[in-house]
């Protein structure tokens, strides 16, 4: 199926371009009215060993929902430290993490103490946060559905069960 852009002239013609769009890519959805969208596939990952090499640096999260329950402030940091905080356990998100992690009261060079846990935590980018988030809730069995859009515009969708 070809795609076209239209533009009416003024001698009542209407002037056709041909887009390149590759189709496989998106969605073609059906309005009520008789009009058609195209809307960019997402991606769907279903574990961390799918994550790929996805640049995660300025994303947008869309939504986000831990154990069925949404998240409001949608921010990487924000999500990992609901997961933290669900887990409860200091000494259990150690032993799972990737992250610098200290169990002193430590804010300086980074670090961000959670006086409930008795951990201080370095900050890291958010790839590396990403990570940690699906690391913990795949080894805590937490649930987690995050959407979010990457600077390269993707649409990815991530469903940890």
């Amino acid at each position: 199926m070809d795609i076209y852009k239209y533009t009416k002239k003024d001698n009542d013609e209407i002037l056709l371009e041909r887009l390149d769009i590759n189709l496989n890519d998106y969605e073609i959805i059906e309005l009520l009215n008789g009009i058609k969208i195209l809307r960019k596939k997402s991606i769907i990952i279903n574990n961390i060993r799918d994550l790929g090499n996805y640049n995660f640096s300025s994303s947008t999260i869309s939504d986000c929902y831990i154990n069925n329950t949404k998240v409001e402030k949608l921010k990487y940091k924000s999500i990992l430290d609901s997961i933290y905080l669900l887990i409860n356990k200091g000494s259990t998100i150690i032993k799972n993490s990737i992250l610098n992690i200290e169990t002193i009261k430590k804010e300086d060079e980074g670090f961000n103490y959670i006086e409930s846990l008795g951990i201080s935590i370095q900050r890291v980018d958010a790839n590396k946060c990403l990570r940690e988030i699906l690391i913990q809730t795949e080894k805590n069995k937490i649930k987690l559905e995050i959407t979010l859009k990457t600077i390269s515009n993707d649409n990815i969708k991530i469903r940890i069960n």
